[in-house]
């Protein structure tokens, strides 16, 4: 039971992240909202990981470009894109685009990793699929034929392919690596790649950021909840239950995030939404469930 409350605090916080980053778009830029959560996050992790960077430093430098890959996937382009998308669309459509990572990592799976895919899970790769386009066309056939979409329903959908790119790099390269002081690392590095950014967000953009008690514990939050605590509960919880059974509990994002986004944002809850993410649900238990049974019957395999 306590891994499943570690695993299920962690989405919360995870579901936090959307209703934060809505709250803060008037207010602070994209890419400038990402370097600060970065920014707090690195400071916090310098402290917490000091001994892995003393203990296994040289491990670190050596590996600085597997390093770089995940920071540039996993925190610079994710955690950007994000925050960029909800410029142009809700909460809810972009917590049910997430949801939809399973079955963008198992067709990712399949053609870099070439992994073996059942015949009812490419049925919930089909059903997902049409869920997420469901939702990124408002179920118009007439926005789907004239390619009309949603801006920022399209960059979660790219947001979440660098999310699928990130897991792959994970599973080949962090086996080696120190945990805490990978992450740190990771953060320094999405640092100094998102300043150019900020700066060109302050060159081009009229910004007055509102220094207020609202926006401070925006920054606060984002920097100490769903970028370290989250990740460390959801890796405490993997260790205890597996990464297969966690999986599932990503489908719990869209949940929460429809709960705070109703209480905090007042935003409405449509039909459209309601029928893709249920889509997108089932398809993802049809593909993360299956996969498993089959990883679990099949021989251990090392080296990989």
């Amino acid at each position: 039971m306590k891994a499943y409350l570690l695993i299920i605090i962690a989405i919360l916080f995870f579901s936090g992240n959307f209703i934060v980053g809505k709250l803060m778009v008037g207010n602070i830029p994209s890419f400038t909202l990402s370097f600060l959560r970065c920014s707090l996050a690195f400071l916090i992790m310098v402290f917490i990981a000091r001994t892995d960077w003393k203990i296994r430093r040289e491990v670190l430098i050596r590996n600085w470009k597997p390093i770089y890959a995940l920071s540039l996937t996993g925190i610079v382009i994710f955690i950007g894109l994000v925050y960029y998308s909800l410029n142009f669309t809700t909460t809810i459509n972009a917590s049910i685009v997430e949801a939809s990572t399973p079955i963008f990592a198992a067709i990712l799976g399949l053609f870099l990793l070439k992994e073996r895919l059942l015949a009812v899970q490419y049925a919930g790769i089909i059903i997902s699929s049409v869920g997420v386009l469901w939702i990124v066309t408002n179920g118009s056939i007439e926005q789907l034929l004239g390619l009309q979409l949603n801006v920022g329903d399209l960059l979660m959908v790219v947001a979440v392919l660098a999310w699928c790119i990130y897991s792959i790099l994970v599973t080949k390269y962090m086996g080696g690596l120190p945990t805490r002081g990978t992450l740190m690392v990771m953060l320094g590095m999405a640092c100094l790649t998102l300043l150019p950014f900020v700066i060109m967000e302050w060159i081009l953009l009229d910004i007055m950021i509102v220094w207020n008690a609202p926006t401070i514990l925006s920054v606060l939050y984002l920097g100490i909840f769903p970028s370290i605590i989250a990740i460390i509960c959801w890796n405490k919880g993997v260790e205890q239950i597996g990464a297969s059974k966690a999986a599932v509990f990503l489908n719990l994002i869209p949940v929460f995030t429809t709960i705070q986004a109703v209480l905090i944002l007042d935003e409405r809850i449509y039909i459209e939404q309601l029928f893709g993410g249920l889509l997108v649900i089932v398809g993802v238990l049809l593909t993360t469930k299956l996969r498993s049974v089959v990883k679990v019957n099949e021989p251990l395999k090392l080296g990989n």
